[in-house]
């Protein structure tokens, strides 16, 4: 969803330029009424160009990239985690005098993380979900 070398998701880079400046940014502007909003991974994982932008933050695999577990022979989940935040884009709004020279930037407004551990066992062709 947030690699732009694929060209399924190449038409989610809408406010940029280039292609490179959307990677790991993921444009829902258009759905919201050209609100400047978007979705990346946590921390920025996977956004080189936008954690280049920000000091602090080390974004690894093991706590910001999502996974699905699925169970082969019935296409059950088994385990998921999912985490993704919600940036606002901003920049220079010449009509608001105080606001004009602030600079363009992407700031994180809300963080969801979905954590969801499924056990299973079958039994006499029964599902019982712990």
């Amino acid at each position: 969803m947030f690699n732009m070398s694929l060209p399924r998701n190449q038409c989610f880079c809408y406010s940029r330029k280039y292609l490179r400046d959307c990677e790991g940014y993921h444009d829902i502007s258009p759905c919201l009424g050209w609100l400047p909003v978007g979705f990346t991974f946590p921390h920025f994982y996977q956004s080189p160009n936008l954690l280049a932008l920000v000091d602090g933050l080390s974004p690894n695999a093991e706590e910001h990239q999502g996974y699905l577990d699925m169970e082969p022979n019935i296409g059950a989940p088994v385990n998921a985690r999912v985490g993704i935040q919600g940036v606002l884009d901003l920049g220079p709004l010449s009509l608001v005098p105080s606001l004009s020279d602030i600079p363009q930037l992407k700031l994180p407004i809300v963080y969801f993380k979905i954590v969801c551990p499924f056990c299973f066992v079958v039994q006499s062709n029964l599902i019982y979900f712990h």
